[in-house]
């Protein structure tokens, strides 16, 4: 994350993102790309916050365009992440604590060696990944979105219901074997970039941190 002059620094170069002058503009768009490569995190976190709250047509533009190349280098993965699992609502949602959850049924593993005690299993009711619980607003289209988002190789945790209880599973990502014809990355790019924006600007809510730092 950035420092706290480095914070000032991006929402300054944001602010100019609507000066008078086009070539501070144009400037400031250009360094805000070159933040987001030494801090993608913390720009991108910036770029969402203000694209959200702007009126100004060309202003969110320019941060539509600084985070599509920030998303495109940083967070898009050209080697989709793969689980190999097939899954379904169940039916009704379940109550977990003060939580409603839709959990999701795996019908079929298509890569998990079976008898893991440690893996999914066909029949698990999935009720969280990683942190994110499944509520019933939350549709298979966004788990899919979350898994690509992470890299083959690493590992995703899952929370299952069985019995009444909660127990831990876990999958390790691999790589989701391409057509010959699926070669157009840059087609890949620009849908993920579609999606991930959907998703920030329907999930994400402003942190204290970034309220303050205006």
């Amino acid at each position: 994350m950035a420092e706290k002059g480095e914070e000032r620094r991006i929402v300054a170069l944001i602010e100019q993102l609507g000066d008078a002058e086009y070539a501070t503009r144009s400037s400031a768009q250009q360094e805000l790309v070159a933040a987001g490569n030494r801090d993608p995190q913390g720009v991108i976190a910036a770029a969402v916050l203000q694209y959200r709250k702007s009126g100004d047509p060309e202003v969110r533009q320019r941060l539509k365009e600084v985070l599509q190349r920030l998303v495109g280098e940083h967070i898009f993965q050209a080697d989709e992440a793969h689980l190999g699992i097939i899954v379904r609502p169940t039916e009704h949602p379940v109550r977990i604590e003060d939580r409603l959850i839709r959990p999701l049924k795996v019908r079929l593993l298509l890569d998990s060696p079976p008898g893991d005690p440690g893996s999914l299993q066909v029949g698990d009711q999935l009720v969280q990944v990683d942190d994110i619980w499944l509520d019933p607003a939350l549709s298979f289209a966004d788990l899919h979105h979350y898994i690509r988002t992470r890299k083959p190789g690493q590992s995703i945790s899952f929370t299952v219901l069985e019995g009444g209880k909660l127990i831990s599973r876990e999958a390790v990502v691999g790589k989701l074997p391409k057509a010959p014809d699926e070669v157009d990355t840059q087609a890949l790019r620009q849908q993920f970039f579609r999606r991930w924006l959907r998703g920030k600007l329907r999930t994400e809510e402003p942190t204290a941190a970034q309220t303050t730092a205006r």
